[in-house]
């Protein structure tokens, strides 16, 4: 753009501003530097390339621009003093440092999308690295939470499932206790607590129930010997045996007041 309104300039045209033409070459050097040093303007932030090949490519590239900047300021002094025209020393100056500046810049420009698509290249490979590692914890975290509730529902429910059988059992009846239920009484926990009270509750039952049953069983043997009959000082009710059933054992030599 520059090199065509200096060139529509040249030609006498007077509503172009040369200014314009000087601006434009300061934002082709300002670029050069952001390529080499970084950077912002309007257009975003720029980075320093690290690339030696690229930085040395744009340090020839801002050379030749300078060069052209300088001849296209020699033609326009021509231009002021009447001595400008088509094949004057400061015209071919300017044609020949705008061509090596037009090739440079194509070179620079092939580096520099090079280096862009490699870069791009990078960010998509980090970036789809991320994504494979995020996905990998996530996984991980979702094994390891079915594994912990496994575990807590395993550790809650086992002996809560214990509890319920041994309460069934003590209702039948049966006081013997299972080897989940009487691991479940060392916890420190509401499950442990319950688990205790159970085993209270059993032995208490059980200690009750035995002096009561050896007494029965005595007296089931009655009708057998009825003089072997002793009563359990540790019974807490007393056996009572009527006249008809020490009639029917055949004897009358004991008195049912001993019984009562």
């Amino acid at each position: 753009t520059a090199h065509l309104n200096l060139e529509e300039i040249m030609s006498g045209d007077t509503e172009r501003d040369i200014d314009d033409v000087w601006a434009l070459f300061d934002e082709a050097d300002w670029y050069c530097g952001a390529v080499l040093e970084g950077g912002r303007n309007a257009e975003g932030t720029y980075v320093a390339t690290t690339d030696p090949a690229l930085r040395d490519k744009v340090l020839r590239v801002r050379r030749s621009l300078a060069t052209v900047t300088r001849a296209a300021r020699d033609r326009h002094a021509d231009l002021g003093a009447g001595t400008a025209g088509v094949g004057t020393e400061a015209d071919q100056s300017f044609d020949a440092s705008f061509d090596e500046f037009v090739r440079e810049s194509d070179q620079a420009e092939t580096m520099v999308q090079a280096a862009m698509n490699e870069g791009d290249a990078v960010v998509r490979h980090t970036r789809e690295t991320s994504r494979l590692t995020m996905m990998g914890v996530m996984l991980v975290a979702l094994v390891l939470a079915l594994a912990l509730a496994l575990i807590m529902a395993r550790h809650l429910t086992t002996p809560v499932v214990a509890a319920a059988g041994l309460s069934q059992k003590i209702a039948q009846g049966d006081l013997r206790i299972s080897d989940e239920a009487d691991a479940a009484e060392d916890r420190g926990d509401e499950v442990g607590a319950l688990m205790r009270n159970f085993a209270s509750m059993r032995t208490s039952i059980r200690d009750a129930r035995s002096p009561c049953a050896t007494h029965s069983a005595t007296a089931t043997a009655l009708s057998m010997s009825p003089r072997e009959l002793t009563k359990p000082a540790s019974c807490t009710r007393p056996l009572k045996v009527s006249k008809y059933l020490l009639h029917s054992a055949g004897t009358d030599a004991l008195s049912a007041n001993q019984f009562s």
